[in-house]
């Protein structure tokens, strides 16, 4: 479970300055940044920031200097990376170690270890430089950092941690200037003077421990910063100077010198684990900086820094606001730390746990002890009461010339110009004319605006009040002054330098100020006042809400339903005004460039809202709290009240289709179906009449709807009439179809067959007349009269003609039947006759092929091949009889069986072609032969 977070109280300057908005470890370097003061998270800040004063140098607190843990950006001068030997070696304790404030004390024998003897004599104090430096020192026990550091998660990966002292060499926390007492030159010219003996003790492996053992230095290495050593067993090896000692120095102070070293070292180390400790921590625990903190923060710095072209730090003011975001993160992480690991948090009576880890770095973060009697230093007094008195009273803005202008400046403000707004919230163009109606006994409530006359009407109404503000406001005031004061200063000087200096200019600096003061409060409260104006539409059931506002209308386009205008488009025109009305405000120029004419002051709005930032080519306003407030207050306004009117048109669009829905794939024929949706469009026509009143009231908005209810209604009885129609159509059709039947079927029947196949014919379809002919068309019949029932109860007329031809249909049954009887008659006549025929047409074809027998019997005859040319054309005439009998002879029986009398054998006939065929073929050949012999022999 988190711990919870402490409660964070303003620091004692009511805000953070900017060194303390991070820990800091590294050169302190001098910013001339402006003082951003956050009350809400100034103490934890700072004291966050106390943390890079708990890491100490070798160097003391009077060298000591911080650079931020997390890199700004926004300052080119700390995103140059720091070396951690740099930041070792700067680095110093807040609160200074104990060999900077105490007496020597014997080092402890756990942690200090003492020189080796080596045999040799150490080196007595009298031989030592004259610049030898005496320092006393208690070397303190450092922490178990090993046990810190050896697993925990919180501890980063050296190659990504900020400093990594982890991997550091000692030499990195040794400080030459406080410890060494000669040059690396002058030591190497001691131990030349005598080879004959070691010069110096070395550290070196030997025997499963390190120990100081004898050598000789031969030479330093400038570009290694190594010294080459050789041992009493030859064996020679480069070492750095805190693993050399040499005779010449004094064995304990060199030891003092590695173990501050060493204590330095851990104590960054430990320093640097606490710092990660703190990171550690997740980012869920701590609650994001509010947006409105964020803005304060920035209109702060902007204040305190008054800049002259606020437009060119926009890019610096996003970049510190950001790191003041992580700053805020990360001192709310440390609150949840001192939570966590200091007892009695908060309280006067916080304490340390000595087990605890980080004691030795958590311990600045304690409450200090409250002086005696809670009494505390000041500075005396540089002046007299009664020389404050008289330096008030000879000050220029305090004489009685300035005081009547400024007097009556402010009266004219509360009598004329506080009574107006930028923005109309009356309806009517202001109070005064609000006034003025409510004498006359007519109210301002009842006008109701569509979008472009409220824009105009707010346009004309910012025109009517930047006049105002200019000229019966500002212009009265530079009349005034010129009246009042032209006695006594000049302002038409052309001394820019004389003037700056000159009573008068403070004066008018002055009178500009409180315009801008002036011009501030009306701003603030038009926005103000236009925000409580909005939030009066809001739904309260414990006050009187007003009527509306602006007209919404319900319109139809591309086969859709939309508010018109649309919400988007009011959100974007009420921000556009409100934006607008804050711009009126910077027409409003500043007096002094007007009342000096001759020093060529540029000319600048007496209040300036609003900061500009360039983008795309273009200027975008930003960061004025009041418009902002405004604009999201009329947002949220317009949101929520434009709930009724969407909730009208989400139940118009249920009918939306009835705008684009075409009658297609409309079966006129299926009656059910067709009722259906005919009823379907006339019951859609009625809800959308009941769908609410042509005009509905909401909150802000009145909505107008009656148009869009009688499209929609008209629509749908469109649907309906299409239907109807086409209907109509079917019927035309099908009642002029079913009499065109009717009529063929009459005619038909009574019609005399033209042959014996017709009259089979006949005979078959009067046979099944009933079934086939009058039974479904009289079944068509009555349907057409179904859809005729059905078209006249939505009291569609179908048209008189339609109906008396619908009705005729009854009337051909009978006279069918009637037809059909007088074609029975008429068939057995005709059947007599066609008989007869056919006995006569068989005689002759019997006569005939007695005449075709005896042909072939002269072709058999025929035995010379130079008569081919001659019978060429009887050969020919005997083939077409034969072919020509085939069809009569189909014909014959046929209509013997049509006739239902015995068929006679015509087989004799195929008999008789069977044995004309050769002989035809020979003289064919014959034929062809003789005709063009001659062509083929020539």
């Amino acid at each position: 479970m988190a711990p919870k977070l402490p409660s964070i109280q303003p620091g004692a300057n009511g805000g953070l300055s900017r060194s303390e908005s991070a820990p800091r470890v590294g050169p302190r370097y001098k910013l001339k940044v402006p003082d951003f003061r956050r009350g809400d998270i100034s103490e934890s800040v700072s004291r966050i920031g106390q943390l890079s004063s708990t890491i100490a140098g070798p160097g003391g607190g009077n060298k000591s200097s911080t650079r931020a843990l997390t890199q700004s950006s926004s300052m080119p001068e700390l995103r140059m990376p720091l070396r951690p030997s740099d930041a070792a070696k700067r680095s110093s304790f807040a609160q200074p170690l104990p060999w900077e404030r105490e007496e020597a004390k014997a080092p402890s024998a756990a942690w200090s270890e003492a020189p080796p003897d080596t045999g040799y004599p150490a080196a007595s104090s009298s031989e030592m430089p004259a610049r030898r430096v005496e320092i006393t020192v208690d070397i303190p026990r450092p922490p178990p950092f090993k046990e810190v550091v050896e697993e925990p998660k919180y501890l980063k990966d050296p190659e990504v941690a900020h400093y990594n002292f982890r991997n550091q060499p000692l030499e990195t926390f040794d400080d030459v200037n406080d410890w060494e007492t000669r040059s690396p030159q002058e030591w190497m010219a001691l131990v030349n003077e005598d080879t004959r003996r070691p010069q110096a003790c070395v550290v070196h492996y030997k025997n499963d421990k390190w120990t100081m053992l004898p050598c000789w230095v031969l030479e330093y290495d400038e570009r290694t910063k190594r010294y080459t050593v050789e041992m009493e067993d030859a064996q020679r090896k480069q070492v750095k100077r805190l693993s050399l000692r040499f005779n010449a120095e004094d064995p304990e102070r060199f030891a003092k010198r590695v173990e501050v070293c060493k204590a330095t070292k851990t104590h960054c180390e430990l320093q640097e684990a606490f710092i990660d400790y703190i990171e550690f921590k997740d980012d869920s625990l701590v609650t994001p900086m509010a947006r409105s903190q964020k803005e304060n923060f920035i209109r702060s710095c902007l204040e305190r820094c008054s800049l002259e072209e606020p437009t060119s730090h926009s890019s610096t003011i996003r970049e510190l606001v950001r790191e003041a975001g992580e700053s805020y993160v990360l001192a709310m992480k440390q609150c949840i730390v001192e939570a966590e690991l200091v007892i009695g948090y908060s309280t006067k009576e916080a304490e340390l746990d000595e087990s605890n880890m980080f004691a030795s770095v958590m311990r600045k973060f304690l409450p200090k002890p409250c002086p005696f009697s809670g009494l505390v230093d000041h500075a005396e007094a540089e002046d007299q009461v009664w020389q404050l008195i008289n330096t008030v009273v000879d000050m220029p803005l305090m004489s009685h010339s300035t005081f009547a202008i400024t007097s009556q400046v402010w009266r004219r403000y509360f009598s004329e110009i506080a009574i107006h707004e930028l923005v109309d919230t009356t309806r009517v163009g202001g109070a005064e004319m609000q006034k003025k109606l409510n004498k006359k006994g007519q109210g301002s409530n009842s006008v109701i605006f569509v979008l472009n006359d409220f824009r105009q009407h707010q346009h004309d109404h910012r025109e009517r009040t930047a006049s105002i503000l200019k000229r019966g406001w500002r212009d009265y005031i530079i009349a005034e002054v010129l009246d009042k004061m032209s006695d006594e200063h000049n302002f038409f000087t052309s001394d820019g330098e004389h003037y700056l200096k000159s009573p008068l200019h403070a004066l008018l600096r002055k009178l500009d100020l409180i315009l801008n003061s002036q011009m501030r409060w009306v701003t603030s409260e038009s926005m103000d006042s236009w925000g409580g104006f909005m939030t009066s539409f809001l739904p309260n059931e414990s006050v009187q809400q007003p009527p509306p506002l602006m007209y919404i209308d319900l319109i139809a386009e591309d086969g859709q339903i939309y508010l018109d205008p649309e919400p988007e488009e009011y959100l974007q025109s009420y921000e556009r005004m409100l934006r607008e009305s804050i711009d009126s405000v910077l027409t409003v120029p500043a007096m002094e460039a007007e009342l000096m004419p001759f020093l060529n002051i540029d000319t600048r709005a007496v209040f300036t809202p609003l900061l500009y930032e360039r983008s795309a080519g273009e200027f975008d306003q930003v960061l004025y709290a009041p418009l902002e407030t405004a604009v999201q207050t009329t947002k949220e306004v317009i949101v929520e009240t434009l709930i009724g009117p969407q909730k009208v048109l989400a139940e118009y669009r249920k009918y939306t289709y009835l705008l684009t829905e075409k009658v297609t794939e409309f079966d006129p024929t299926d009656i059910e179906g067709c009722r259906e949706r005919i009823e379907a469009y006339r019951r859609a026509k009625y809800e959308v009449e009941l769908l609410s009143a042509s005009i509905v009231d909401f909150p802000l908005f009145r909505i107008r709807c009656g148009a869009m209810m009688e499209q929609l209604s008209q629509c749908a009885e469109k649907l309906a009439q299409e239907c109807l129609r086409q209907v109509s159509e079917c019927i035309e059709h099908r009642a002029n179809k079913i009499l065109e039947e009717w009529e063929v079927c009459a005619t038909y029947i009574s019609a005399p067959p033209e042959n014996e196949h017709a009259m089979a014919e006949l005979r078959d379809y009067v046979e099944g007349v009933q079934k086939k002919v009058v039974k479904p068309l009289m079944e068509r019949t009555r349907e057409v009269h179904q859809q005729m029932e059905m078209v006249e109860m939505f009291s569609h007329d179908v048209g008189a003609e339609v109906v008396e031809n619908s009705f005729l249909s009854f009337e051909y049954p009978l006279r069918i039947q009637m037809v059909v009887m007088e074609s029975d008659k008429a068939l057995e006549k005709e059947k007599l006759a066609f008989m007869e025929q056919l006995a006569r047409e068989i005689e002759q074809y019997t006569a005939e092929f007695t005449k075709w027998e005896a042909e072939l019997e002269w072709v058999k005859g025929l035995d010379s091949y130079s008569m081919a040319g001659t019978v060429a054309q009887r050969i020919q005439n005997l083939q077409d009889s034969l072919m020509e009998a085939t069809d009569r002879v189909a014909s014959f029986s046929s209509r013997e069986k049509l006739f239902q009398i015995d068929q006679q054998d015509y087989s004799n006939l195929e008999i008789l072609q069977e044995e004309y065929k050769p002989y035809y073929t020979l003289w064919t050949m014959a034929i062809e032969y003789a005709g063009n012999e001659e062509e083929w022999l020539t």
